[in-house]
This record gives structure tokens, C-alpha cells and sequence, in this order.
């Protein structure tokens, strides 16, 4: 097998994933959070911190909320996604017979 064949095989198999496009907004996020944080300690960050001073958090409460409120809708989404992949498999599993699927994980680990 060609090299360039091996590259195609694997490239399909991953855009093909279900975890391909989380794991893109994931890496987009992070490079994010690295852009805004180089921003924030940059010389025209820090300028507009000192003009714009509603734009800084001023105690820790607020700070700790605002963390809390985004983990708490993380974890929500994150339910919500699982149940709903449990749905689809649920509706998938119920439209086959015990010898459909007794035959499939039979053939599956062997």
C-alpha cells in the first residue's frame, strides 16, 4: 500500500468520526483562550484595561461565578449530547431482532 494511499485511509477515517468535529471546536477554544490571554497582557490590553475599568473583574465572587455558571452549562451539554447519542443507538438497537443483533456482537469479537 502506497503511502499516499495510507494518508487518504486514515484522513477519511478521521473526518468520518463522531469525535472529529468536537474535537475541532475544542482546539479552536484553546487557541482561543491563547490569543485572549496574550491579548490581555499585551501593551494594547493592558491600555484598554486602564481606560475601559467596567471591563476588569474587581473581586473574586464575580470571578467565581462566572466560572461556575460556564462549568454548569458544560456539564449540561455535555448530558444532553450523551442522551441523545443513547436515544439514537436506543431506536437503532430497537429496530433489529435478538438474532440480528445476537449475530452482530457474535461476529463483532471474534
Amino acid at each position: 500500500m502506497s503511502f499516499s494511499k495510507w494518508i487518504r485511509i486514515y484522513y477519511n477515517k478521521t473526518i468520518e468520526s463522531i469525535a472529529f468535529y468536537p474535537a475541532i471546536i475544542a482546539i479552536g477554544f484553546l487557541g482561543l483562550s491563547w490569543g485572549m490571554l496574550e491579548f490581555d497582557f499585551s501593551e494594547y490590553g493592558k491600555h484598554i484595561k486602564s481606560n475601559l475599568s467596567w471591563l476588569s473583574l474587581k473581586d473574586a465572587g464575580t470571578a467565581r461565578t462566572i466560572i461556575s455558571t460556564v462549568a454548569g452549562t458544560i456539564i449540561s451539554l455535555t448530558v444532553f449530547s450523551f442522551s441523545m447519542v443513547m436515544i439514537v443507538l436506543n431506536q437503532a438497537a430497537s429496530q433489529m431482532s435478538n438474532r440480528v443483533l445476537k449475530s452482530m456482537i457474535e461476529n463483532r469479537f471474534q
